[in-house]
């Protein structure tokens, strides 16, 4: 049986994490990507990015498995 350590590395590792710069790059290109907005309600008031799915990071691991 895996730890829960080991089990978030495994999901870590199947993640890309982008710099804004990349995203920036990708959404002009029009390619085909799941964005995750993981900051508070109010911080995502200043702005957001289209398409982007807004869970905070406190409600990350209970709502991930629902995104596609």
């Amino acid at each position: 049986m895996t730890s829960f350590s080991d089990h978030l590395q495994q999901v870590k590792a199947s993640i890309d994490e982008i710099d804004a710069k990349e995203v920036k790059r990708r959404l002009d290109k029009n390619e085909e990507m799941i964005l995750i907005d993981v900051r508070a309600r109010d911080e995502s008031s200043d702005g957001h990015i289209p398409g982007a799915e807004l869970i905070p990071r406190g409600f990350l691991d209970m709502r991930i498995e629902n995104v596609t």
